[in-house]
């Protein structure tokens, strides 16, 4: 039973660290040179220049794709911390519960 209890209390605490950074990802997306220089200038203008290079050299191509790879790996990083987040949010009131069962029993 203890094992079980030190279980649900370092999920809970893992869950609670993940809703403090998508906490910290979303006051991020909230600031204004962040948008202007990530969102808009490297995920946007850049990649559509790259994207526009794309086929005018061979030899480029391959680079040109491992840049664009970059970004889409990027943005993928931001979008899991804000899902893993909302994940942990609603996870967290159910451990909680789940612990107060096992305290009481």
């Amino acid at each position: 039973m203890n094992d079980e209890i030190q279980t649900i209390q370092m999920t809970i605490e893992e869950a609670e660290a993940k809703v403090v950074m998508a906490e910290k990802v979303n006051e991020l997306l909230k600031n204004s040179l962040f948008n202007e220089v990530i969102t808009d200038l490297y995920l946007g203008t850049d990649s559509s220049r790259l994207t526009m290079q794309l086929g005018k050299s061979d030899e480029s191509d391959t680079r040109i794709q491992a840049m664009l790879r970059s970004k889409a790996e990027f943005s993928r990083f931001i979008g899991n911390l804000l899902n893993d987040g909302e994940v942990a949010h609603d996870s967290i009131q159910e451990h909680k519960e789940l612990l107060s069962d096992l305290d009481k029993g």
